[in-house]
């Protein structure tokens, strides 16, 4: 009984995630085209950063349908199918960690050589901080 009670928070922190996610693109997104890292040119100019921006956008859309899809599921069958509530929640979590990571450049591949606001918030946690 209280399994079922709480199945559909899995697929809400699926939706937490993909906001996470997006929030951090949408700062990485801003920064990459506002800073010039002392070059002549915005970074997004140069073909990493778009690479890596555009598979952070790939995650979220994916980690978005996934969501939709555990909720949508949820709803049909009145909270009994709770393994897609839950695939969403891992799986989702796990993305929103790598993305948030990626977008701060904390990684060793230094994609943006210096931590973008966002940063500031996450930097040394590996999960979201309780709610």
């Amino acid at each position: 009984m209280v399994e079922g009670a709480f199945a559909w928070t899995a697929a809400l922190i699926g939706a937490a995630c993909v906001g996470v996610m997006r929030t951090a693109f949408d700062i990485a997104l801003q920064f990459s085209r506002t800073d010039k890292r002392s070059g002549t040119v915005p970074v997004i100019e140069h073909q990493n950063v778009g690479f890596m921006l555009a598979d952070i956008k790939m995650r979220i859309e994916a980690a978005r349908y996934l969501t939709w899809k555990a909720c949508h599921q949820l709803d049909l069958t009145e909270g009994r199918s709770r393994e897609p509530a839950i695939i969403a929640k891992v799986h989702c979590s796990e993305l929103c960690v790598q993305a948030v990571y990626d977008t701060t450049a904390s990684g060793r591949r230094g994609r943006l050589h210096r931590p973008v606001p966002a940063g500031r918030s996450y930097a040394g946690r590996s999960v979201l901080p309780p709610v």
